[in-house]
């Protein structure tokens, strides 16, 4: 019997391959699936593909955040409550179910979800908004009935710091210190596409904004006279060419991040993935797999495509850098980590100038 395991995915026993308990062959069983989406506000039901998209009313997604916000004032003694019932259309959301026929439980979940994944993004593209899936129910059909198989849950949890305290960030005077900066419009989008980097779902999305937003505030910054590695040698691509790096984005990119360490007093090589001590080579790499995201969707080391760009190979060097220092994640998750924790450091120098302009 297929079961779900401990992290939403879906366990096939041998019936799910074959058809039939004893494993022999057989046409594989169906499988139906639903999904519940929030952020989608549709007209009516839509075939979309394989999918059928249908809008919902009274979806329970509002009421949630709602009333855990009642329950809060009830603690609080506060008499004000929030209708339940009228914060539903600020919250559109729709199901999308579809039938597959493919051999297993995991297959036909793969299917369903990479037809759902376009299917947003082309909803986003042309109507805007942030769709989020949020569950999907996996079903097989015996007999004349369907057996339930798993429940999949797509929310994304805390991604931020988990610890609390003055060293993690968690400190009244700080959160203060950065609530003043917001109020100035360019803070504000700083920070603003800060949070957009931290929520997206994958590495390679994190990097693409965050190398952005570094981009953004390295613009507005000055730049040093003579571009050096941390050597005292002048700055080179890998190619060992200096041509065009005066005036490059990751030159920029660099003189900003040093700026900001000198006057944090942050040793950036503490920042570095595992394996690595050149900044230099990583903010090539960040804003390299930025390039890659932008022009084809993502890094891959296969795509003969890729591989004639010239900052293919600092991204295939770092892979095997940080494979090499024998870490379980993967080496673009910790460029992210990376690139997050540079663009930290720089917004706490901006915050500074800020407050004192």
């Amino acid at each position: 019997m297929g079961a779900e395991n401990e992290q939403g995915a879906v366990d096939a026993g041998p019936e799910a391959v074959t058809g039939r308990e004893d494993g022999a062959a057989a046409r594989p069983a169906p499988f139906r699936l639903c999904s519940l989406v929030e952020g989608v506000l549709l007209g009516g039901a839509r075939h979309i593909g394989a999918l059928q998209v249908r809008p919902i009313a009274g979806v329970t997604l509002a009421s949630a955040p709602a009333g855990e916000l009642n329950e809060h004032l009830g603690l609080l003694q506060w008499p004000t409550r929030i209708p339940m019932e009228g914060d539903v259309s600020r919250h559109p959301a729709v199901v999308a179910v579809s039938t597959r026929t493919e051999v297993t439980p995991e297959q036909a979940l793969a299917a369903h979800l990479a037809d759902l994944d376009a299917t947003l993004t082309a909803v986003a593209g042309l109507r805007g908004g942030n769709p989020s899936m949020q569950l999907t129910v996996i079903e097989r059909e015996e007999g004349d009935a369907w057996r339930p198989l798993g429940v999949i849950d797509h929310r994304v949890g805390h991604g931020g710091n988990l610890l609390t305290g003055f060293l993690a960030g968690d400190d009244a005077a700080l959160l203060e210190r950065y609530a003043s900066a917001a109020r100035k419009p360019a803070v504000a989008l700083w920070l603003t596409l800060a949070r957009e980097a931290a929520r997206e779902p994958t590495s390679e999305g994190k990097l693409f904004r965050y190398a952005q937003l570094l981009e953004i505030l390295a613009t507005a910054g000055d730049v040093a006279d003579q571009p050096l590695d941390d050597e005292g040698a002048p700055l080179a691509w890998r190619s060992g060419s200096t041509k065009g790096v005066a005036g490059s984005v990751q030159r920029r990119i660099l003189d900003l991040i040093r700026s900001a360490a000198r006057q944090r007093q942050v040793t950036l090589a503490s920042l570095l993935p595992p394996g690595v001590d050149d900044v230099w080579f990583t903010v090539r790499c960040i804003v390299a797999v930025r390039d890659a995201v932008a022009h084809h969707g993502g890094f891959e080391l296969s795509s003969t495509a890729q591989q004639r760009h010239p900052w293919f190979p600092d991204v295939q060097a770092l892979l095997q850098v940080v494979e090499g220092a024998e870490t379980l994640l993967d080496p673009r998750d910790h460029l992210a980590m990376t690139a997050r924790e540079l663009t930290r450091l720089v917004l706490a120098c901006r915050v500074d100038e800020a407050l004192q302009s």
